[in-house]
Parts: C-alpha cells; sequence; structure tokens
C-alpha cells in the first residue's frame, strides 16, 4: 500500500496528473514526461529514477495489453507480468546509456556496519526490465552475470559477437512473443 501512495504522490508532484486518471492518462503523461522534462533526470535522486524507469516499464505492458500487478509486501521483484500463459517476476533496474551500450546493475547493495554487502536475483525473479531511449528491454535473469549487465546498441569496434548481448535481441514486446 506504501508503495502504491509513493507512486500515486511522485506521479501527482512531478508529472502533474491525476494519478487515477486510467492507462492513457498515465501513458501521456509518461511520454509527455520524457519528451519535455528529460533535462530534470540528471538533477533527480536515484529513488525518483527508479521510481520512473518503473512507471515507464509498466506502462509500456499495459500498452501492450499484458495485465500488472504491484506487490503489497516488500519482495524481491518489482511487479508481476501476466502473460495470459505465465506469471513473469520482473525486477527493473534504471540503465545508463552511453550511445553504444546500455548497462545496468543486477544485484542490489547495502551498507551494513558489517560493511558492503551485493546480493544477485537468480533464483528470485524471472527478468530484469529497464527503460532506454524511448524503448523497454527485457532481459531474462539467467542472460545476466551476478553484478551488472550490458547492451550493445551498435557493434562493437573491433566486431565481435561471441559473448555479446545486443539490445535489439532483448526489446520487450519481442522476447514476450518468443
Amino acid at each position: 500500500m506504501v508503495h502504491r501512495l509513493m507512486h500515486e504522490i511522485i506521479f501527482n508532484q512531478k508529472i502533474g496528473i491525476n494519478p487515477r486518471g486510467g492507462v492513457a492518462q498515465l501513458a501521456r503523461a509518461s511520454r509527455s514526461y520524457q519528451t519535455k522534462h528529460i533535462y530534470r533526470e540528471k538533477n533527480m535522486n536515484s529513488n525518483l529514477k527508479g521510481t520512473l524507469t518503473e512507471l515507464k516499464c509498466k506502462t509500456y505492458f499495459l500498452e501492450l495489453g499484458y495485465m500488472v500487478s504491484t506487490p503489497e509486501s516488500p519482495v524481491r521483484y518489482d511487479f508481476i507480468l501476466d502473460t495470459g500463459d505465465k506469471l513473469l517476476k520482473i525486477q527493473v533496474k534504471t540503465s545508463q546509456n552511453d550511445g553504444e551500450k546500455i548497462t545496468f546493475e543486477t544485484c542490489s547493495s547495502h551498507i551494513t556496519r558489517g560493511g558492503f554487502i551485493k546480493r544477485d536475483y537468480k533464483n528470485e525473479i524471472d527478468y530484469f526490465c529497464t527503460w532506454s531511449n524511448n524503448e523497454c528491454y527485457l532481459i531474462p535473469v539467467q542472460d545476466c552475470g551476478s553484478n551488472g549487465k550490458s547492451l550493445r546498441i551498435v557493434p562493437t569496434k573491433n566486431g565481435q559477437v561471441k559473448n555479446i548481448s545486443f539490445a535489439k535481441d532483448y526489446i520487450a514486446r519481442e522476447v514476450l512473443c518468443k
């Protein structure tokens, strides 16, 4: 409940819509935010960036006609994607794009009294999801390392293709059709 309320408050304050206005209004606001206010993302804290990435990904799947469910309790995934045949656990990660590749972390990290702790998502989720350049990417957890993942936008300079993941192979709507 708190998670959902946080989304509504952030969306209402930062994007200026009624969070109960429906999927169409949410989608328009998300696209408007991306194009008109992209400069603000550089100054946002990581929590808000993560929330916006999650909302963009959820909106994308809703626009494709899939059902999205958000857990009420703290769990290791951000939402469940109902494909009609399967229920998939999705963990959303904010990515960085340098023009050649999209990169994102595939672990969570926390600082405790005992030091720095990293924890991967193996056996806890089905897919990572990220948003970059107005496209949603869906990456199976088994295709990822325990620290991070890179998706190439352009070929490598040396022409290497072995052990290289290309972004075009992980476009969400294509992955769901396989």
